[in-house]
């Protein structure tokens, strides 16, 4: 019986596969640096200046930038609270704009010498340009790190869903939002500094869907030395 229902599940998915309309696909280069550091023994402050590309003409797609306040409410969970600028380009609409607030719940899950387990729980509210209407949305990210030595390098997986929770007339009727999906190294270049790069798979719903491949590079900038992710 399991072997049947394993078999249909199969069939299932080539089947769908098969008959899906066709997905637009992208390539994408995505570049930030992440700072993130204390104020205060119990204020924490984050900053992160995001620029996106993409394979089209022209080839510029988002400019972003993240800042926010942390809290840290025990040793394993922050609450954060936070605003985003973000200026993209649209093919047939020139630049617009989007301005979003958001509250984060980040929490160490596990911590060893085998794996660290991080989970981040954000819920944004967003503002489009020229939209009366807020769109709130939901986003969890799972990462899976893995020390490949003793010098600081890092294996790390991740992926993250983004959910609708309402439908302004400018977000997909769509209660997926997205799928971001990541595999990568963070390599130490410097006491309080790693490199995160490697493959981001996003998975957009829309009319089409879109399958963006991007090439993802992030510096990650602590105010001190860093003995883990």
């Amino acid at each position: 019986m399991k072997k049947r229902l394993s078999l249909l599940i199969v069939s299932s998915l080539f089947a769908n596969t098969a008959y899906a309309d066709p997905l637009l696909q992208k390539a994408k280069l995505w570049t930030a640096i992440d700072f993130k550091g204390s104020l205060t023994e119990n204020i924490q402050y984050y900053l992160e200046p995001q620029l996106r590309l993409i394979s089209r003409s022209p080839c510029f797609d988002e400019a972003n930038m993240y800042v926010g306040l942390g809290y840290p409410a025990t040793p394993k969970v922050t609450l954060w609270l936070g605003n985003m600028f973000i200026t993209s380009h649209k093919v047939d609409n020139g630049n617009t704009q989007q301005y979003r607030i958001w509250e984060q719940i980040s929490w160490d899950v596990l911590g060893n010498d085998f794996i660290q387990i991080d989970s981040r729980t954000r819920l944004e509210q967003r503002k489009q340009e020229h939209q009366a209407s807020w769109a709130l949305r939901v986003r969890e990210r799972v990462s899976l790190s893995f020390p490949l030595n003793r010098s600081g390098y890092f294996f790390v997986l991740y992926d993250e869903i983004f959910l609708n929770a309402n439908h302004p007339s400018w977000v997909s009727n769509a209660f997926l939002s997205q799928n971001r999906a990541f595999a990568g190294f963070s390599i130490p270049v410097g006491k309080s500094t790693h490199l995160e790069t490697g493959y981001l798979n996003q998975y957009v719903v829309g009319s089409p869907d879109q399958l963006n491949h991007v090439l993802s590079f992030v510096l990650r900038v602590r105010d001190k030395p860093v003995t883990d992710l």
